[in-house]
């Protein structure tokens, strides 16, 4: 029964961590963002490179946000398998028993946390184009409409 616990509190303890790391994961993008806001405020070159660097910088701290929730899900998946192996073993009644099999109706947290991610990815993505593409501009002459 301790191990069914102890497994059952490593569960809890990861995506506890999952969120927390999330939310500064978020914050982070946020301050990013507020610093995109300022950078584009004039055509300059400093404010193009200020760009592109801005987005580089979203797309890898968003990158390892991914790595860093998918692992997290990989070892919530891992301890909820060999618990609910123990409520097997140990023949808890449904009603008793914390792990079923089907899980809460409705849309998981994660897909949530995965949706709000790739968003993201795709947002300093697009930045990352956007200031790529207005460094070229730039170094011809030509201007944005």
């Amino acid at each position: 029964m301790d191990e069914y616990r102890e497994l059952n509190a490593m569960e809890r303890q990861q995506d506890t961590n999952l969120w927390a790391s999330s939310a500064i994961y978020l914050a982070f993008n946020g301050v990013l963002l507020i610093a995109l806001a300022n950078a584009v405020r004039s055509p300059s070159l400093l404010a193009i490179l200020a760009t592109i660097g801005l987005g580089a910088v979203g797309f890898v701290v968003v990158w390892v946000w991914n790595i860093t929730a998918e692992r997290a899900h990989a070892y919530e998946d891992r301890w909820i398998d060999r618990a609910r192996d123990l409520q097997d073993r140990m023949r808890l009644p449904p009603a008793f028993a914390v792990w079923d099999r089907q899980g809460p109706e409705g849309t998981p947290a994660r897909r949530a946390n995965l949706l709000l991610r790739r968003m993201f990815l795709a947002v300093w993505g697009f930045v990352l184009i956007f200031g790529l593409v207005s460094l070229i501009m730039f170094g011809y002459g030509i201007s944005w409409p």
